[in-house]
C-alpha cells in the first residue's frame, strides 16, 4: 500500500508539475515572436523525445527481406545473431545478451519464457508495415525490463492493404506461394494473410517448410470508439545445418547446457537436430476510447503462445511449451496544448513447461510460473518549436517459481520476488534549421528467465551467490543529427551502459551449469548514419557502428559481436523501376558451439573453446519492375558468393538467386 502511495504521490507530482511548466512555456511563447507553439501530437507508438530507427515498409520491399531478421541486418547497433545450435537468429543491442531484447508485435510481447529469446526468423514481413526499434533507454510504456533495447513491429490494417497473390522460386529448390486480401465493409477494415514456404536448403540438413496465417480486423464502434482483434499462427518444420571444421569434419555437439531438467552432458555427442514443429501464435484485442477532445482510454488483453519439439540423432528429445498472457489500461490526458501525461496499469503471467526424453523411455520435467504487474506514467512536453522532451516512472513488482526433477533435492523447488523502479528521461533540441541534438538517459532491469532461474549458484571472485538478483542497466546515449546544404544528411550517436549484478553461469554444480551476477559491466561505443539524395530517383546510405562489448569474466570481448560493422549501399526508383545494391561488412569477432547463447548464459564457464573468425563482405541486390498491376522481381542473396562462417564451424549460405512476381486485384 505504501509503494502505491509513493506512485500516487509522483504521479501527481508530475502532472501538476508539468501543468505549471506548460503555463509557463505558454507566457514565454506570448513574448516571443520567433517561436509558435503547436498542440503536441502523440503518435500510435507515442515516441515523442525519443530516438527510434524506422524500417518502413517499402524499405523491406526493397531489400527483399523475408523475415524481420533480414530486415533488420543493416541497423547499426543492432546485431542480428545466427550462431545458435538450436538454429535461431537472435537481436543483440549494442552488446547486451538476445535475452535483454523484447519484441512486440502489434502491443503484443511475444512469448520467449524458456530461455528469454525471440527467433526474428520465424517472424514473416509480409503482412508488416513498419518496424520501430528502439536502442537506447526504453520509453515506460513498453515495460522496463529490456535492458539491451525493443523492436516493435506494427502490422497492416485493411485501409492501407491490397489483394494480391506471390509466387516465387529460388536456388535450392526454394517455393514461396504468399495470398492476401483487405479492404473495407461498412464500419469494419479487415486484412488476412497466408504463407507457405519449403526448401531444401544450402547443406547438410538444411531442409525446412512452414506456413503462416495472420489477420485484423478494425471495427468503428461509434465515432469515439473502436475495437482491434489481430492475429497470427505459424507451423514450421526445420532441420538444423550440421557444422563442419576446416577440414570437412563433422563437429558433434559438446553437450553443455541448453536445457533445464537435465545435466550438462545431456546432447554430448548429437548432431542432426531438428525440429518438427515449432508452433507460434499471439492473438490482441484491444478497445479504444475517446473520452472528450483530451482524454483517450484503452484497455488491450493479448495471449502468445509458442511450442516446439526438438529432435537429435540420439534418444535425446527436448519438448518446450510457453505461454504469455495479461491485459493493460492505458489513459492518455491532454493537459495543455504543450503536455500530454500518459499512465497505465499492466498485469501479466507467463508459463513455461520442458521435458526431456531419457534412454529408458521416461521424460524429466521442468515447470516455471512467474507473474508481473507494473504501473507507469510519461510525460511529454514541448516547450517550444525547439525543445521537447519526455519522462517517465514505472513501478515493477515481479515473481517466479519453478520446480524441476534435474534440479532434486539441491534446488527442486525455487521462487523468487523481485520489484523495482524506474526513471526514463530523453530529450531533442533543435539548435538551428538543420541542426538537432537528442539524448536520453534510464534505468531498467530484467529478472531472471527460466534457465537462470533454475540453478543459482556458482562462484566470482571467492563469494557464493545462492540467490540470482535482477539485473540492472543505466543507458545513456546521446547524438547530434545535422543536414547540410547539399542534401547529405549526418548523425552521429554515442551511447554508455552500466550494468550491474549482470547474469552469468558457470559449469560447476554437480554437471549442470549454475547462474550467479557479476557486481559490474560497462559497454560503450557510438553509431554513425549518413544518407544522401544524389538524384531525384537515386539515394545512397553509409551506417558504422563501434560496440566495446567487454566481458569481464571472459576477459574478451562478448562472443559473436564485432567491434565494427558498416553497411552501404544504392536506391534507385524510377517509373516502375526499383534497383537496390546494399552491401554489409561484419568485423572480425569470437564464437563458440554453444546450446546457450555464446556469451557465459547457458554454456559453461570453460567449457567451450572460442573460434575466432575473419570478418567478411556480402554483397545484395533485388532488381523490381511493375508493370499496370504486376511487380516483378529478381534477387541474389550474397551476389559474389562469398565463403564465411556465421558462428563457429557453422558455414554461410552462398548465392543465392530469387525470382518471383506479385499480381495485384
Amino acid at each position: 500500500m505504501r509503494k502505491n502511495k509513493k506512485i500516487a504521490a509522483l504521479a501527481g507530482c508530475i502532472l501538476v508539475g508539468s501543468s505549471f511548466v506548460s503555463m509557463a512555456a505558454a507566457e514565454e511563447a506570448k513574448s516571443s515572436e520567433e517561436v509558435t507553439l503547436e498542440e503536441v501530437v502523440v503518435t500510435s507508438s507515442k515516441l515523442y523525445a525519443t530516438k527510434i530507427t524506422v524500417i518502413t515498409e517499402n524499405e523491406i520491399k526493397a531489400k527483399g527481406a523475408q523475415n524481420v531478421a533480414e530486415a533488420l541486418k543493416d541497423v547499426t547497433g543492432l546485431n542480428v545473431v545466427s550462431s545458435s545450435s538450436k538454429g535461431k537468429s537472435y537481436a543483440q543491442f549494442r552488446g547486451s545478451d538476445a535475452n535483454s531484447t523484447k519484441v512486440f508485435v502489434d502491443g503484443v510481447l511475444l512469448s520467449t519464457v524458456g530461455d528469454g529469446r525471440t527467433d526474428l526468423r520465424t517472424i514473416a514481413t509480409d503482412n508488416i508495415e513498419k518496424i520501430e526499434v528502439i536502442k537506447g533507454p526504453v520509453p515506460v510504456i513498453y515495460g522496463s525490463n529490456a535492458t539491451g533495447g525493443v523492436i516493435y513491429i506494427t502490422t497492416k490494417n485493411g485501409s492501407n492493404s491490397s489483394n494480391s497473390i506471390s509466387i516465387a522460386r529460388g536456388s535450392n529448390n526454394t517455393e514461396k506461394y504468399m495470398a492476401s486480401f483487405g479492404g473495407d465493409a461498412g464500419n469494419v477494415k479487415y486484412y488476412f494473410g497466408v504463407k507457405k514456404e519449403s526448401t531444401d536448403g544450402y547443406t547438410d540438413h538444411s531442409n525446412e517448410s512452414a506456413v503462416y496465417y495472420n489477420g485484423k480486423l478494425n471495427w468503428s464502434l461509434n465515432p469515439k470508439a473502436s475495437l482491434t482483434v489481430f492475429g497470427s499462427y505459424s507451423e514450421t518444420k526445420e532441420q538444423i545445418p550440421n557444422r563442419y571444421d576446416s577440414a570437412g569434419n563433422l563437429i558433434i555437439n559438446s553437450g553443455r547446457g541448453g536445457c533445464i531438467s537435465q545435466q550438462n552432458k545431456y546432447f554430448s555427442g548429437t548432431y542432426n537436430w531438428e525440429y518438427d514443429p515449432i508452433k507460434q501464435s499471439y492473438i490482441g484485442v484491444v478497445y479504444d476510447q475517446k473520452l472528450n477532445d483530451s482524454s483517450d482510454l484503452s484497455l488491450k488483453t493479448y495471449r502468445s503462445t509458442q511450442k516446439s519439439l526438438l529432435f537429435t540423432s540420439g534418444y535425446q528429445k527436448l519438448d518446450w511449451d510457453g505461454t504469455v498472457e495479461g491485459y493493460e489500461l492505458q489513459h492518455t490526458i491532454r493537459t495543455s496544448r504543450i503536455n500530454t501525461a500518459t499512465w497505465g496499469y499492466s498485469y501479466e503471467k507467463g508459463n513455461f513447461t520442458e521435458l526431456t526424453s531419457n534412454i529408458d523411455g521416461t521424460y524429466n520435467r521442468a515447470d516455471y510460473t512467474y507473474t508481473g504487474k507494473s504501473y507507469y506514467i510519461q510525460d511529454v512536453i514541448k516547450f517550444n518549436n525547439r525543445l521537447n522532451a519526455n519522462f517517465g516512472y514505472r513501478h515493477n513488482e515481479n515473481e517466479d517459481h519453478i520446480k524441476s526433477l534435474a534440479l532434486w533435492p539441491t534446488y527442486g523447488s525455487i521462487s523468487g520476488t523481485y520489484t523495482s523502479d524506474n526513471p526514463v528521461f530523453s530529450l531533442n533540441y533543435k539548435i538551428s534549421g538543420n541542426t538537432e541534438l537528442h539524448g536520453s538517459i534510464g534505468k531498467s532491469y530484467r529478472y531472471p528467465n527460466a534457465m537462470e532461474r533454475s540453478a543459482p549458484g556458482g562462484i566470482y571472485n571467492g563469494v557464493t551467490c545462492n540467490y540470482l538478483l535482477p539485473e540492472k542497466a543505466i543507458n545513456r546515449e546521446i547524438g547530434l543529427s545535422h543536414v547540410m546544404k547539399s542534401g547529405l544528411d549526418v548523425e552521429v550517436t554515442y551511447f554508455h551502459k552500466n550494468v550491474t549484478d549482470m547474469i552469468k553461469s558457470t559449469g560447476q554444480g554437480g554437471g549442470r551449469n549454475q547462474y550467479f551476477n557479476i557486481p559490474k559491466v560497462e559497454m560503450h561505443g557510438f553509431e554513425a548514419e549518413i544518407n544522401r539524395k544524389l538524384s531525384d530517383c537515386t539515394k545512397a546510405f553509409v551506417n558504422y557502428s563501434y560496440t566495446n562489448a567487454y566481458d569481464t569474466l571472459k576477459k574478451r570481448q562478448v562472443s559473436d559481436i564485432p567491434y565494427r560493422n558498416f553497411s552501404y549501399g544504392l536506391n534507385y526508383l524510377k517509373n516502375g523501376l526499383n534497383a537496390n545494391l546494399a552491401v554489409s561488412y561484419i568485423g572480425g569477432r569470437t564464437s563458440l558451439f554453444s546450446n546457450g547463447n555464446g556469451n557465459g548464459n547457458s554454456d559453461g564457464q570453460n567449457a567451450i573453446t572460442p573460434v575466432s573468425l575473419a570478418g567478411y563482405h556480402v554483397v545484395d541486390l533485388k532488381v523490381s519492375k511493375v508493370i499496370d498491376k504486376r511487380e516483378y522481381y529478381v534477387k541474389v542473396q550474397n551476389l559474389l558468393d562469398k565463403q564465411y562462417y556465421l558462428g563457429a564451424y557453422l558455414i554461410a549460405p552462398g548465392r543465392y538467386v530469387e525470382i518471383g512476381t506479385t499480381m495485384k486485384f
